[in-house]
């Protein structure tokens, strides 16, 4: 709902100096912390767990905020609590996964200053209960939310979004925003009244049934990760060291650090020169650690020198008879100089062993480094293998591999100049018809 007590958001500046974080209110009410390392994570959510927060799920296919309007708590024109009403729906829904994210909004009176025509369900206030909107969203085609029922009282509207958030949920296709739902149910929001408000289908009960359970399984997902070592040691850096590594430079503007952005040809030179294991006769098997440390179809990143490595163990079933085979790749995402390939997601295009970079969803082949999606761009690949528990990749010296792949080289230096508009890579540019 907006809510936030002063002591909280001592917190969250405390928190915003201590780890250096850009600080920035979003459009839904909430407070957006930029910059942390993934190995700092732990140790900010504990310090926000302590002081009374939440996981806000902005990671996940789930609820974001119910934005709010300061209802008549503050505001003359207001019909009903607004506040109260946002939370109570907030805190209703937390944590929920669904095809997609969902969003929510509830105004005081019908000038609609939390915008609730713009959320996939909102309340506006009238002074008998609110009206109900539902399938709304902003995004590249925005659309308002169609009117579902008027003047429902406040017991009653939340029967009404349990049941209308259910049945989303178990009908709708995965990524499948409600207001493509909407346009695809037959019958449309005559229908959706019918099942919703009428009980058209017999299925009310259980609707109401199975969200309760839901609401019910609710658990903050970053406390449960301070509380285990095990989801906390997912967080390090480098399976194989807790050194770390600077990944980004930072510049100051308007009293903040942002990112600071280095301009550079296309494509990087570990794209473009020979494979590193062709250039030395001095191969050796270097070991990165127990195989327990790499999850199953997963990867990990290493340090070897000052280079940043990816590990990636595919795991396949054949006939009942597991088959692990085993990567190594630069983490480095050639196509932007990203440190993420070991975050990547691992797959497969006819048979041949791939990543893709969750930056831009470049394709890589595990086993040539060279890219599936077009681009000319390739990976340093090395030998990679399991051996009485260890994991071992046969490499050059480190010194070798850090003439070509060392962190330091790609991520710019306090002397770099930021990108300007005149100056930015390809990748940002405006697309032609915006140009003058």
């Amino acid at each position: 709902g907006g809510e936030i007590t002063p002591d909280k958001l001592i917190v969250l500046g405390q928190v915003a100096k201590k780890y250096s974080l850009y600080t920035k209110i979003t459009g839904g009410q909430r407070v957006d912390l930029f910059g942390a390392q993934k190995q700092d994570l732990p140790a900010i959510w504990k310090a926000l767990v302590d002081a009374g927060f939440e996981s806000g799920h902005a990671y996940g296919k789930s609820l974001r905020t119910v934005k709010s309007c300061v209802g008549t708590t503050w505001c003359r024109y207001g019909q009903q609590d607004a506040v109260g009403f946002a939370i109570f729906l907030e805190n209703r829904y937390r944590g929920i996964r669904s095809p997609h994210k969902l969003k929510g909004g509830v105004s005081g009176c019908t000038r609609e200053c939390a915008e609730a025509r713009g959320k996939d369900f909102g309340c506006i206030a009238t002074d008998q209960g609110y009206n109900l909107y539902v399938c709304g969203n902003g995004g590249t085609t925005p659309r308002h939310a169609t009117l579902m029922a008027s003047d429902v009282p406040q017991e009653l509207a939340v029967k009404y979004l349990d049941r209308f958030i259910m049945y989303y949920i178990m009908t709708a296709d995965r990524l499948q925003r409600t207001s493509k739902w909407l346009d695809a149910l037959e019958g449309g929001i005559d229908q959706l009244r019918r099942v919703v408000m009428e009980d058209s289908l017999g299925i009310c009960a259980t609707l109401e049934e199975q969200m309760n359970f839901l609401v019910g399984t609710f658990e903050c997902e970053w406390k449960k990760v301070i509380e285990s070592p095990q989801l906390m040691a997912q967080f390090a850096q480098f399976k194989n060291t807790s050194e770390t590594q600077k990944e980004i430079h930072m510049r100051t503007e308007r009293d903040q650090l942002i990112p600071k952005f280095v301009v550079r040809a296309n494509g990087s030179e570990s794209s473009q020169s020979p494979a590193l294991a062709a250039g030395t006769d001095e191969m050796e098997w270097v070991a990165f650690g127990n195989k327990d440390l790499f999850d199953a179809n997963g990867g990990g990143a290493v340090l070897y020198g000052a280079s940043q490595l990816a590990v990636f163990n595919v795991t396949e079933i054949c006939n009942g008879i597991e088959k692990v085979s085993w990567y190594a790749t630069q983490n480095m995402c050639p196509f932007d100089q990203s440190f993420v390939l070991a975050q990547g997601i691992l797959g497969d295009l006819d048979g041949r062993p791939k990543v893709a970079c969750p930056m831009h969803k470049r394709n890589y082949d595990l086993a040539d480094g060279s890219c599936l999606s077009g681009d000319d761009l390739r990976l340093e690949t090395f030998r990679a293998k399991e051996e009485d528990g260890v994991i071992y990749v046969l490499l050059p010296p480190a010194e070798v591999v850090d003439a070509r792949l060392a962190t330091a080289k790609f991520i710019g230096s306090d002397g770099d100049s930021p990108t300007s508009a005149s100056t930015a890579p390809e990748t940002a540019a405006a697309p032609a018809s915006l140009e003058w």
